[in-house]
């Protein structure tokens, strides 16, 4: 509770202390609007129940049940914000001022990982977060079914590594590896 003093402070103005008062004022109305205000609270929400397949489209809706207004709400994918920058094939709409839809039109190995929706106001910040997990499509590799000598796969594929690949057998894809 404010006491008398600090709110009189704020109602008599000094012309030469104008900015201090005005300071004050601000303080009190943020703090009187925080006693009343209510934070975001989001819906739970899933992209896929299962692991979506390579090409499929997937969406996520973002629901704020609660919270005063303006609400600004965002979506990252490990953490990172997503933008049309640095993922210009997911589409985010806001249709409304307490719902954002995100969209994948075509999911790919890429898009796999975890999406949270975060939804901001003057009184906090508050996230939900769902796992999409992508099935793969593996094409067969134009190498036929050969062998091929360690030798050759150290320098054709392990060029950094400073100590030479010995005794292995590994089939990839159709091709078999062998030292």
């Amino acid at each position: 509770m404010l006491d008398d003093a600090y709110i009189n402070s704020t109602i008599s103005i000094d012309p030469h202390k104008r900015k201090i008062y005005i300071f004050f004022i601000h303080r009190y109305i943020d703090h009187f609007l925080r006693l009343f205000s209510v934070a975001p609270q989001i819906a739970p929400f899933s992209i896929s129940e299962e692991p979506a397949n390579w090409g499929e489209q997937v969406s996520a809706m973002c629901s704020i049940l609660k919270g005063d207004l303006p609400i600004e709400i965002r979506w990252s994918l490990n953490g990172e914000i997503i933008t049309r920058l640095n993922h210009p094939d997911v589409i985010i709409t806001n249709t409304g001022k307490k719902t954002s839809v995100l969209t994948i039109e075509s999911v790919t190995a890429r898009h796999a990982g975890e999406y949270s929706c975060v939804a901001s106001n003057l009184v906090g910040s508050v996230s939900r977060s769902a796992v999409l997990s992508v099935n793969g499509i593996f094409k067969k590799s134009r190498m036929s079914r050969r062998s091929v000598t360690a030798s050759t796969l150290s320098r054709k594929v392990f060029r950094n590594l400073s100590s030479p690949i010995t005794n292995f057998n590994l089939s990839i894809l159709g091709c078999r590896f062998t030292s």
